[in-house]
């Protein structure tokens, strides 16, 4: 009897863990699409990007590419790098001795290995600075800025994966949301590093759903928290027809030189770590 309460209880435990409940569980996000009678669609290319309006406003494209200036005001060992918000290490720019002077290294947005590290169509980074006196040793200078690198010229980078079988999807990458790292505000800065305001990341997350064999999608704009699970239940209804015509282009955004009115002769009194550019914010 005993053992028969037992497999009672399993079989209860089992039914509660139906396939509903399980995708919404352990994920830091899933959705499940169903069409208008309830069954799953599979094969959907999913797409996420942060909504914000700051960068269109600022942005006439987007930027594959960066140009990070800084100024060294004694020949130092600089290392200049740059970090993914997890802290974890993407591309290593400089670790080299520079003469005192201005300098301009441009980021083309990929990672050590030459692959783009971008996970979604917002990526946030943060670029640091080291100064290291070249006797001594000691830490002269050190400071880091963030920037984001929204790669609208490569559409398919902010492709996080598709719906299996079941119509699902799930996504436990934190980086694919950049919002939840709690910026704050951030400035604004125009193409030619002019200041332009602050912005805040919104909570509010674009998903696209493309099908691969017809070229059809839809949007699908979600609030998105700071809980530890996010499930949607999207239905594939009026789905929209995608026009060839209509697209980004592939070729990749030159850097703007900017004219910093500084005298070529003259030499920093200090080590300064500008606003990469162009680039919504810094």
């Amino acid at each position: 009897m005993k053992k028969l309460f037992i497999i009672f209880v399993l079989a209860l435990l089992l039914l509660s863990c139906s396939d509903d409940e399980s995708s919404e569980n352990g994920e830091l996000f899933s959705l499940k699409v169903v069409d208008i009678v309830g069954n799953s669609v599979q094969g959907l290319i999913v797409r996420i990007n942060n909504v914000n309006n700051a960068f269109s406003n600022v942005q006439t494209g987007g930027r594959p590419q960066t140009v990070i200036s800084f100024s060294v005001s004694e020949m130092s060992r600089i290392e200049l790098e740059i970090f993914n918000l997890q802290n974890e290490l993407v591309r290593t720019l400089t670790d080299d001795n520079l003469e005192a002077g201005e300098h301009q290294i441009v980021w083309n947005g990929v990672n050590n290995d030459a692959e783009p590290p971008n996970i979604g169509g917002t990526n946030i980074f943060r670029y640091e600075m080291t100064a290291t006196d070249t006797a001594s040793g000691e830490v002269l200078y050190n400071e880091s800025k963030y920037m984001c690198m929204e790669l609208l010229v490569f559409p398919d980078l902010s492709i996080v994966g598709s719906t299996d079988d079941e119509g699902a999807f799930h996504l436990n990458n934190k980086l694919a949301f950049p919002h939840l790292f709690n910026l704050g505000e951030q400035p604004i800065y125009d193409e030619d590093a002019n200041y332009n305001g602050t912005f805040t990341l919104s909570d509010s997350i674009n998903i696209k759903l493309t099908n691969p064999d017809t070229d059809q999608y839809m949007i699908f704009t979600v609030l998105m928290d700071h809980s530890d699970h996010h499930h949607y239940n999207l239905v594939w209804d009026y789905p929209l027809i995608a026009d060839a015509g209509i697209g980004v282009s592939e070729i990749p955004s030159q850097p703007v030189i900017i004219d910093r009115d500084n005298d070529d002769d003259g030499v920093p009194i200090s080590f300064e770590l500008r606003q990469n550019y162009p680039n919504p914010f810094n």
